[in-house]
């Protein structure tokens, strides 16, 4: 079955990445910047210091300051870094201190977060028993060699709004361990599967592609400005023509759509709006709901039914973590064909 996983910020936050909100004050307790009373920088973080302090001229040291304040000041005020970059589109010096700061704090969380440890082994497997991922990969991996698998990932595709590569990193290493592969053919397995960042990442795993960089690497002040041109903002996002073509795609094949930890932000659901055109084959829809209230379930329920032009009673909305979701719908999130009833042994 073709299906298309969907996940949010909401999905991070049981494999140890912050949570919107978190990630606003990781930017601004990056960005803050003291400055005395002649305007010269009191104290910085080191890291950003060593980019925007490299300049012979103060000039710039001081509106770029002043702006790295301003973007820090606002974070309590935007309902995400993506949505202030979108209202200050017009300038590109902020779009491009966003950006570095979104690279910054996303390659700290990786470092920081349960997918790392797992990554490097530094521990226990166990850890990992009620993470979504491990549920996820269980539903995948169902009565699969790894040759089957390679198949059925075929069929699969993630649009992923987070600029962490968790997802591709843990399925990797499960396929590794699971399978007792090396590295090299446990990505040409898994890149198998179609990974699509509307908003850009840090970069790609899989050694096959370019601009390859190491899950969890701790960057410098030359990677973290060379890598902030990976990020994209929303209206890049629509824009970036490629991109729009691969999720129309995944979105006219899928069978399944399966929202993970996703906020349904306007900003996001924009997006979609652009690419889903064509209404076949029937489409089956799960999402969490996860502290949403009635209203705002309901909400939910129409946008879907009107973007993808299905009946209510097609979509399945569960006020549940991500996690429980995979637990409590098992059987309708899995890959095993359902028999064909024959006919019982006393009919005629």
């Amino acid at each position: 079955m073709q299906t298309v996983y969907v996940v949010g910020a909401g999905a991070g936050v049981d494999l140890g990445f912050p949570t919107g909100e978190q990630l606003k004050k990781n930017i601004a307790n990056f960005l803050r910047c003291q400055v005395d009373q002649w305007g010269d920088c009191k104290k910085m973080d080191k890291t950003l210091k060593r980019i925007i302090l490299t300049d012979q001229d103060s000039n710039k040291h001081t509106t770029d300051m002043a702006l790295c304040n301003r973007i820090a000041d606002s974070m309590p005020l935007s309902m995400s870094i993506d949505n202030f970059i979108d209202s200050n589109r017009d300038d590109e010096r902020i779009a491009s201190l966003s950006k570095i700061a979104i690279i910054k704090c996303i390659a700290e969380s990786e470092k920081n977060s349960t997918i790392y440890g797992f990554s490097k082994q530094l521990k226990n497997y166990a850890n990992l028993d009620n993470i979504w991922l491990s549920k996820l990969f269980q539903t995948l991996s169902q009565n699969c060699t790894l040759g089957e698998l390679k198949n059925r990932f075929s069929q699969i595709s993630f649009i992923i709004f987070n600029y962490d590569r968790c997802v591709e990193e843990f399925l990797i290493r499960c396929v590794e361990t699971v399978y007792g592969v090396k590295r090299g053919e446990a990505e040409s397995t898994v890149n198998s599967i179609e990974f699509i960042h509307p908003y850009g990442s840090l970069g790609s795993l899989f050694k096959a592609k370019n601009n390859v960089i190491e899950f969890g690497k701790e960057l410098d002040a030359t990677e973290i400005e060379e890598l902030s041109s990976n990020i994209r903002t929303f209206t890049e996002g629509l824009r970036y023509v490629t991109q729009r073509e691969r999720l129309q795609s995944v979105l006219n094949k899928a069978e399944r759509i399966i929202f993970l930890g996703f906020a349904f932000h306007p900003i996001n659901m924009e997006l979609f709006k652009c690419v889903a055109e064509k209404k076949e084959p029937e489409k089956l829809i799960y999402s969490t709901t996860f502290g949403m209230s009635d209203s705002d379930k309901e909400m939910v329920t129409r946008q879907l039914e009107s973007l993808f032009s299905v009946d209510a009673s097609k979509i399945q909305t569960k006020d549940v973590t991500c996690s429980k979701l995979f637990s409590e719908y098992q059987l309708s999130l899995g890959y095993i064909q359902r028999p064909q009833l024959g006919p019982t042994c006393d009919s005629n």
